[in-house]
């Protein structure tokens, strides 16, 4: 008894292999782009930005750190994969900021598993700076129709100023 194999049977498993194997490239390729872009967690970090610098020859990213307070142990490390963000980020070295960023499953080919997503300023006021704050405050109370018009002004350029004049100098209310 001898096995021979017909052209049409030939043909078939040549097509099962070619199947399989286009099969495993997508699914390698399904993995691949599942580690690289899949988030198992997001949230916010603040602290201040101290590094900064672009790097990567193919895949270039913005590679960073941001120190979380005093001492070698509080840096946290992050990459920005967005260089528009990367580039905006970099206008803000040294200052404190609070980045939203996504955790990845693995890193690959980037050099942290934390993209940062975005990224805001945070304004913190000395309580030097907030005493002379306030003080203005209190003398332009004194013109109210001068007062009305830098609210006009304030609402219109520049209301996160607003904002913290409201948090930081509003006068106490009676019995607190």
């Amino acid at each position: 008894m001898s096995l021979k194999v017909g052209p049409h049977r030939l043909g078939d498993m040549k097509r099962k292999i070619i199947f399989g194997l286009f099969f495993l490239g997508a699914l390698s390729l399904l993995v691949v782009w599942a580690v690289l872009t899949y988030p198992c967690s997001s949230g916010s970090r603040s602290g201040r930005l101290v590094k900064l610098a672009q790097k990567g020859w193919i895949f270039k990213t913005y590679e960073g750190t941001l120190d979380l307070g005093s001492g070698d142990k509080l840096t946290w490390d992050f990459s920005v994969r967005d260089s528009k963000l990367g580039a905006e980020m970099s206008k803000v070295i040294g200052q404190r900021t609070t980045l939203k960023y996504k955790e990845l499953i693995a890193p690959i080919i980037y050099e942290t598993k934390y993209n940062v997503t975005g990224f805001q300023i945070d304004l913190m006021m000395t309580a030097e700076a907030r005493g002379i704050l306030c003080r203005f405050v209190n003398v332009l109370r004194n013109y109210p129709d001068l007062t009305t018009q830098v609210r006009a002004i304030l609402e219109r350029d520049d209301f996160e100023m607003l904002k913290i004049i409201r948090q930081e100098c509003q006068p106490a209310a009676p019995g607190h």
